[in-house]
């Protein structure tokens, strides 16, 4: 169907297809791995998204819907600190704020993935890592900065919105690397926002989206993890799709190559 013939940079024409290595891609899985390590991958996610730290304390914040999250969270801090750890749970307008105190917790997601929303970045090591943890890491961000929306005709997406490129570029990595594609798109640029005739400055912001097919693979991965945003895909009434023409970006069979 492609010819992908080695071309110099300086002979590409439009119209050529270009065959880049994925190179993140590992679908190996771990022989073990502890329940509070994988919580903590699951948690970490979280805290991208809607997660802060304050001194020793780790907080984050979470709609009053997602009570399901919230009681995950406060299992983690369980299994992390120990059943005697306090636990601040404050609730706010549209919003429920948890908190606890972790010295190494902190240390630990600091060093890893920095801090402040627009600093926030994925290492390398973290994309290069095994299945398990890359998918836990991803459903807590979605979690926390994503959700699921299913359209009129059935279709499913995930969605991500962040002021942040550069996380959002190490999502699009991690997505890759396990064999799904999605797309990011600028949604808006710096300016002045007005709601209700409350004014302010609002930074510019992406948007990052999976489509149908790549949301149904994630979510099946996990097997619909009820704890969670998928609990809102209805694995008895997915939507089939009919197998169309390559275009735009895709995977190789093997995964290995975008």
């Amino acid at each position: 169907m492609f010819n992908f013939d080695f071309k110099r940079a300086e002979e590409l024409e439009v119209g050529d297809w270009v065959k880049y290595p994925n190179l993140y891609y590992n679908n190996s899985r771990l022989r073990s791995i502890s329940e509070v390590e994988l919580e903590y991958w699951w948690f970490a996610g979280l805290w991208l998204g809607d997660g802060w730290t304050s001194g020793n304390r780790v907080c984050i914040s979470f709609d009053t819907k997602n009570t399901s999250q919230l009681d995950r969270a406060k299992c983690f801090a369980k299994l992390w600190c120990g059943e005697s750890v306090n636990i601040y749970q404050r609730n706010r307008k549209g919003s429920i704020e948890l908190s606890f105190t972790s010295k190494d917790l902190v240390e630990r997601l600091i060093s890893t993935f920095n801090r402040y929303a627009e600093y926030k970045t994925i290492p390398e090591e973290v994309k290069h890592s095994q299945l398990e943890i890359k998918e836990q890491l991803l459903l807590g961000y979605l979690d926390s900065d994503g959700c699921v929306y299913k359209d009129k005709r059935g279709y499913i997406s995930l969605e991500y919105v962040s002021v942040n490129i550069d996380l959002l570029e190490g999502i699009q990595d991690i997505l890759f690397s396990i064999g799904i594609v999605s797309n990011i798109s600028k949604l808006r640029d710096d300016g002045i926002y007005d709601i209700y005739g409350k004014t302010g400055f609002q930074k510019k912001a992406y948007h990052l989206r999976v489509g149908h097919e790549g949301s149904v693979k994630f979510a099946k991965g996990l097997n619909f993890d009820k704890r969670s945003k998928l609990q809102k895909i209805d694995e008895n009434n997915i939507k089939q799709t009919q197998q169309m023409r390559k275009a735009g970006c895709f995977l190789s069979k093997d995964n290995k190559y975008i």
